[in-house]
């Protein structure tokens, strides 16, 4: 499977692949259900000593933030391989995309082994309640990638797009106005439902169909799971969060 790594397109390191809630397998000790050497999503403030397991187990950490947290680099630490910031909480669309980029800067200037920047969002080429992802949620690709690209210059890190908030087949306009050098991350949730039919069936399609829309990509990307809703035992890793890791490897490695 042909893809690049988080922020240069020289570095082929193969497809990247993050779990925005997996923290929780991490606490739970269930370490076989990752997928060797993906993106372990953490919340930005903890300390945990998981971190340091996932670490040493070969993981990335990605310190993700919630729609409506604003941190700042002092609010940051090791281990930390990148910021994913859920850009879902409204606002100016210009102000959000300078705000990411200066907390990025000033927090690679304290953490250098922070190297990689994501945001997770909508669909450019979509509308959501029949608004476009800048009205509905304050993020703009463009903005957010002319941003990066005016402070540093190629090949410092270009944020990820991180997209999703569509089940099945995406329809052939849903990246229509990303920008081209801006890896894409395509979301796969877990089924609000897990008993019901052909649940397994589904989500390997659109396994299929989001690895299909990796390949195509000129700048790449990778695979991004979240969990929909927690399940009757709340925030905990349950076997169906395994079985979703379990079906995407399969996939990845049969594409």
């Amino acid at each position: 499977m042909r893809g690049y790594s988080l922020y240069r397109e020289e570095d082929q390191l193969g497809m990247v692949t993050i779990g925005w809630h997996h923290y929780r397998a991490c606490l739970a000790g269930a370490w076989n259900d990752l997928i060797p050497g993906m993106w372990i999503g953490a919340p930005f403030q903890h300390t945990d000593p998981y971190l340091l397991e996932a670490h040493r187990r070969g993981f990335k950490v990605a310190r993700t933030i919630g729609a409506m947290e604003r941190p700042t680099e002092k609010d940051f630490s090791v281990p930390i391989d990148g910021i994913f910031w859920d850009l879902e909480g409204g606002g100016d669309p210009t102000e959000n995309a300078r705000w990411f980029r200066i907390l990025y800067n000033r927090t690679q200037a304290k953490l250098p082994s922070c190297n990689g920047a994501g945001i997770y969002s909508g669909l450019p080429g979509c509308l959501y309640a029949g608004q476009t992802i800048q009205a509905r949620y304050g993020c703009d690709y463009a903005l957010l990638h002319r941003e990066f690209r005016r402070w540093w210059g190629w090949p410092r890190p270009l944020p990820v797009a991180c997209v999703g908030g569509i089940r099945g087949v995406l329809p052939g306009h849903a990246l229509d106005g990303m920008p081209a050098a801006c890896p894409a991350l395509h979301s796969i949730a877990t089924p609000p439902d897990w008993s019901a039919p052909g649940v397994e069936q589904e989500l390997r399609e659109q396994v299929r169909d989001r690895l299909a829309w990796v390949r195509k990509w000129t700048a790449g990307g990778g695979i991004m799971l979240v969990k929909s809703k927690d399940g009757p035992a709340g925030s905990r890793w349950l076997p169906e969060d395994s079985l979703l890791c379990r079906w995407l490897g399969e996939e990845i490695r049969n594409a």
